[in-house]
């Protein structure tokens, strides 16, 4: 039988930089071998780790790709999909027909972060926030969820 990587372990890949697509395709098999080939891998746990205990106080949830929670509608977008998003809020939100969603970018230029801050804030008022990074590669979504904790 497959095993799913862990919360921790995608994170860990994040931060090694993996691609998305990557991530979705590893196993723990892959990912333990990456992980005697690659002792920086050790670091990057500990620091998800570290990261998901804050998380957990702050009340933010975490959701891999292979969560029954995880929203089927994100693993509709393709082989690009996020491996990982980070909640705090209405989870049941997510399953509403009714969604926006704000997908940010690593290098955004000043006019597509005032589009996203104003959105995101128009939206962050209906009880939820997502981040699907774990690099929080976007200011600006990292503001808004910051602004509504």
């Amino acid at each position: 039988m497959k095993q799913p990587l862990t919360i921790d372990e995608v994170l860990a890949l994040q931060y090694f930089g993996m691609e998305n697509s990557e991530i979705l395709k590893m196993q723990l098999n892959t990912f333990e071998k990456l992980l005697d080939e690659n002792p920086i891998l050790e670091e990057y746990l500990d620091k998800a780790n570290s990261v998901l205990d804050c998380q957990e106080e702050a009340g933010v949830i975490s959701y891999v790709w292979t969560d029954p929670e995880f929203p089927e509608r994100l693993r509709r977008i393709g082989s690009e999909y996020p491996p990982i998003i980070h909640l705090k809020g209405n989870i049941s939100l997510l399953r509403d027909e009714k969604a926006v969603a704000i997908i940010g970018a690593r290098a955004a230029d000043k006019e597509g972060n005032d589009v996203a801050y104003r959105l995101g804030k128009k939206t962050g008022n209906f009880n939820l926030l997502a981040q699907s990074s774990a690099y929080s590669h976007n200011p600006i979504v990292n503001s808004i969820l910051l602004e509504n904790l």
